[in-house]
């Protein structure tokens, strides 16, 4: 899940950069703004076809977006940590919306 994230934000500074919003996004990818923004914080994937698809809507390359810098096995495992947390959050309020797959 780690390289999901780093790939996020990749995803999220090629849009900045190329002053793309979130909403933009969405509609060329035929998606809503919320899948935009779970794509962005690693918690999503995308088909390979919708990646390609994301990377010519950013003018860029998929090998850029794929880039991953090595990260030290220390900041691995505090994002996992957290990665963590926010998959027991989303359970309790996907349970307390009624949403939840019992």
């Amino acid at each position: 899940m780690t390289d999901a994230y780093l790939i996020g934000q990749n995803i999220a500074a090629a849009a900045k950069e190329k002053n793309i919003t979130n909403s933009e996004l969405a509609k060329a990818l035929g998606c809503s703004e919320e899948s935009i923004e779970m794509l962005i914080k690693g918690r999503m994937y995308l088909s390979w076809r919708h990646f390609e698809q994301l990377a010519e809507v950013l003018r860029t390359t998929t090998g850029h977006l794929l880039k991953t810098d090595p990260v030290s096995e220390g900041k691995r495992f505090v994002i996992d940590i957290i990665h963590q947390y926010m998959d027991i959050c989303d359970a309790v309020n996907w349970r307390e919306k009624g949403d939840a797959i019992t």
